[in-house]
């Protein structure tokens, strides 16, 4: 991946359409290395949003200086699933 000066490089890929829509494609690297683990982001995605009160997910790394790299969810929930805890 080609380092853009002034610009925030987030390791996804994609485009821009005809009416200058962004178009997320895919990801660059989905590998989160934790503590010499590999995890991918997908298959996290994947769990959290087969549950019924997710509607969207994605999986980040964040820095840790411990482990390297550990995995942060960003959710939506879905606003007409009411969840007892």
């Amino acid at each position: 991946m080609k380092e853009s000066p002034g610009y925030y490089v987030t390791g996804d890929a994609g485009y821009f359409d005809e009416d200058c829509y962004l178009n997320v494609m895919s990801r660059l690297d989905d590998i989160i290395n934790t503590a010499g683990h590999r995890l991918s982001t997908a298959a996290m995605e994947e769990v959290l949003i087969s549950h019924q009160a997710v509607v969207e997910a994605a999986v980040v790394p964040i820095k840790d200086d411990l482990r390297g790299e550990l995995p942060f969810a960003f959710v939506v929930l879905n606003a007409t699933i009411i969840c007892d805890f």
